[in-house]
């Protein structure tokens, strides 16, 4: 059995959002909310994508990637990563519109900071122009994690919030889910059986012979004796 270490990390990260939940009130209003916390946050789950990736298509593919984004694509190529869908289902968060994330879809332009060279305050200082890049899709997680990690002073009203939170930590959890059982991550929208598998944040649907809560199920059928036990 191989050593993950990777979700236990991933974990004591969901323990510490969750317990943000009792702090700030996590619903569709306060998506836009951010602070140092949340930044904080954000930028170590990113440096955890980065390494689990890594990690994960050194173990799938056998050989070395030292691009995470690359490792990501070939994941979303050969997997279908793109299409995995995660639900919030933590019971201190309030969701109506935003409770499904698809974390590795492309759905967001790629921002950032650039002086003005030509526009000038009245002072006569560079003003920083925010732009857009209408060129390039890249993964919202992905987009706050650069803009955090290069000038985060700048970037902080911008990405360090609670959407991008909750799109960091499912692009983890996702990546971990694939890392402890690539069987049990492939069934992911293939079946009907929503189950955590081992997170308080999050349900995926999975096929039900994956489904922890169908052991669970079985074994409250069988104490019940609807189920006659075989073998």
């Amino acid at each position: 059995m191989k050593l993950n270490l990777f979700w236990p990390v991933y974990k004591n990260l969901e323990k510490e959002v969750l317990n943000l939940t009792y702090a700030i009130h996590f619903s569709d209003k306060q998506l836009n909310t951010y602070s140092n916390k949340i930044a904080e946050l954000i930028l170590r789950c990113g440096t955890y994508i980065e390494s689990v990736s890594k990690e994960l298509y050194k173990e799938e593919f056998k050989k070395d990637n030292n691009d995470f984004l690359q490792c990501i694509d070939k994941f979303i190529k050969e997997w279908k990563l793109e299409e995995k869908v995660v639900q919030i289902a933590a019971q201190n968060m309030y969701f109506s519109e935003n409770q499904q994330i698809f974390p590795f879809k492309k759905d967001e332009k790629k921002h950032r900071f650039k002086n003005g060279n030509k526009i000038f305050e009245k002072k006569g200082k560079p003003r920083d122009v925010w732009l857009e890049d209408d060129k390039k899709e890249i993964h919202s997680w992905n987009n706050a994690y650069n803009g955090l990690k290069h000038d985060y002073s700048r970037h902080l009203k911008y990405f360090g919030n609670v959407k991008n939170l909750l799109q960091s930590m499912a692009a983890l959890y996702l990546l971990n889910v694939y890392y402890k059982n690539k069987k049990v991550a492939d069934s992911i929208n293939k079946g009907d059986f929503p189950d955590s598998l081992g997170s308080d944040l999050f349900i995926v649907n999975v096929l039900a012979k994956y489904s922890e809560r169908q052991k669970d199920l079985i074994e409250v059928l069988k104490s019940l004796e609807w189920v006659e036990v075989i073998g």
